[in-house]
């Protein structure tokens, strides 16, 4: 089981201000989860080089090392890329992992929730007789649940790209070192990265309900209820900026958005016994 821990709040008040005919109500809520879960070291996979001029990952397995990088033991290349106007040999396929760089990979999850509703209701008695099944209800409740994510030991495409294209054997990046070598600290830097993914919804409601009993039938009351309500759902996505640019390895890429819409409804309702 991932490390997890939560801390919850909770508070409410009640107050009669006109005996039942009238009273103030309000509660709130406030929580705090967080979870550590762990993964796998991230594995070398799609290549960080493309087909020039598209979309499309240069080598279909693994990734591609230039013949020029210091760690490469190859010296003829299983293919030339164009990088920046010049062709470039390459080696292709080449798996990796960053099993001695970085260990595990851990995601690490924070989420607040925030709930908070006030009203007013009543009994409707003080009219007279008929009205002391009557009640009513109005109020607004608002909620909030804000994430946060950061995925640490991910990889950086173009840090990968530029750290496989270095020459300089003290921040090059070694993909052929296995599970006997470590990176050096520079080049470790240029490539492994911390992903921070955020999104947030809330949901602010407005209501209001009135029911009561109409008339009395043999088997019982006939009742009635009718109300309405107000609706504003919005969500919003942060993703990282790699994430945003599909630019990121071991991780789900995609873009951000921010969506909402609003919401109006009435209903009626009648219980006949």
């Amino acid at each position: 089981m991932p490390p997890a821990d939560r801390q919850v709040y909770y508070g409410s008040f009640v107050r009669d201000l006109c005996d039942k005919y009238l009273t103030v109500f309000a509660d709130f809520k406030y929580a705090r989860s967080y979870f550590d879960s762990s993964l796998a070291a991230v594995p070398f996979t799609p290549d960080p080089f493309h087909q020039t001029g598209t979309n499309s990952f240069f080598s279909p397995s693994g990734i591609s090392v230039p013949i020029s990088n210091p760690f490469n033991p190859f010296t003829v290349g299983d293919t030339t890329l164009v990088v920046n106007g010049v062709p470039v040999p390459m080696t292709t396929g080449v798996r990796f992992r960053g099993i001695n760089d970085t260990g595990p990979r851990s995601e690490k999850f924070t989420y607040w929730d925030q709930l908070f509703d006030v009203g007013l209701r009543g009994e409707m008695g003080e009219f007279g007789d008929y009205f002391k099944t009557w009640n009513w209800e109005m109020g607004f409740r608002y909620s909030r649940n804000e994430g946060q994510d950061l995925s640490i030991g991910e990889v950086s495409q173009p840090g990968l790209r530029d750290a496989l294209l270095d020459t300089n054997p003290a921040t090059a990046f070694n993909a052929f070192g296995g599970f006997f070598r470590q990176n050096s600290a520079r080049a470790r830097q240029a490539v492994y990265v911390t992903l921070h993914n955020s999104g947030e919804y809330e949901l602010p409601i407005y209501y209001a309900t009135f029911n009561g009993d109409l008339f009395n039938l043999p088997a019982g009351p006939v009742s009635f209820a009718i109300g309405g309500e107000y609706d504003a759902p919005r969500f919003t996505r942060d993703r990282d900026a790699l994430n945003n640019t599909f630019n990121s390895i071991g991780s789900v890429d995609g873009q951000s958005f921010r969506v909402n819409r609003d919401i109006w409804g009435i209903y009626e309702e009648v219980r006949v016994p």
